[in-house]
C-alpha cells in the first residue's frame, strides 16, 4: 500500500468517527437530603433532624400576648422539652408529608377568629429552608390530607397541640 492510500483510509476513518454524534445522557435529578423537619403550633414545637433518632418536642402555656411596633409577641409560660425517640420508617413518613406541604401548598378556607391555630412547617437541606405557614386556621390537624397523615403519626410518640 501506498502511503497515499494510508493517509486517504486514514481521512476517510477519522471523519467518519469524528461526525457519529455524540449521545448526550441527561442529568438525573437528585433529591437532596433533609437536615432538618420543624412543625410549629400556637402551644407547642417539633424537631425532627436526619441523622439522630430522637425528636425534641417543645410544648408551652400561652400567659399574654403584647402587640408593639405592628408585631404581636407571645409571652409564654410552663414551657417544657423532651426528647423522645423516633424510629426511620416513621421519619421516612413524615417527610414525605412535610415535603408536600411545602411543596405544593394546600390554599385552605378554614378561618378562626382571634386568630386561634397555626402551623409552620420546614424543611431544611443544610443552608436552605423551605416552609409553610398557616395562620387562624383552628384546628391544623384537619388542614389537608398531610396535615392529618402528619398527626396521626405523631400522636403515636406524643401528644399534639392541635391549635
Amino acid at each position: 500500500m501506498s502511503r497515499i492510500t494510508i493517509v486517504y483510509s486514514l481521512i476517510i476513518l477519522f471523519s467518519i468517527f469524528s461526525c457519529q454524534e455524540e449521545v448526550k445522557k441527561k442529568p438525573v435529578a437528585v433529591e437532596p437530603e433533609w437536615t432538618q423537619m420543624n412543625l410549629e403550633s400556637d402551644f407547642q414545637s417539633i424537631e425532627i433532624f436526619q441523622k439522630y433518632d430522637t425528636m425534641i418536642v417543645r410544648t408551652w402555656e400561652l400567659k399574654d400576648t403584647i402587640a408593639a411596633d405592628g408585631k404581636s409577641y407571645r409571652i409564654t409560660t410552663n414551657r417544657k422539652s423532651m426528647i423522645i425517640p423516633i424510629d426511620v420508617t416513621s421519619k421516612d413518613s413524615l417527610y414525605q408529608f412535610v415535603n408536600k406541604m411545602v411543596s405544593e401548598p394546600v390554599i385552605t378556607e378554614k378561618y378562626a377568629s382571634c386568630y386561634a391555630g397555626s402551623l409552620s412547617v420546614c424543611l431544611q437541606y443544610n443552608n436552605t429552608e423551605l416552609c409553610c405557614n398557616y395562620s387562624s386556621v383552628g384546628t391544623w390537624t384537619d388542614i389537608s390530607e398531610s396535615t392529618k397523615s402528619i398527626s396521626r403519626i405523631l400522636r403515636r410518640f406524643t401528644k399534639i397541640n392541635s391549635q
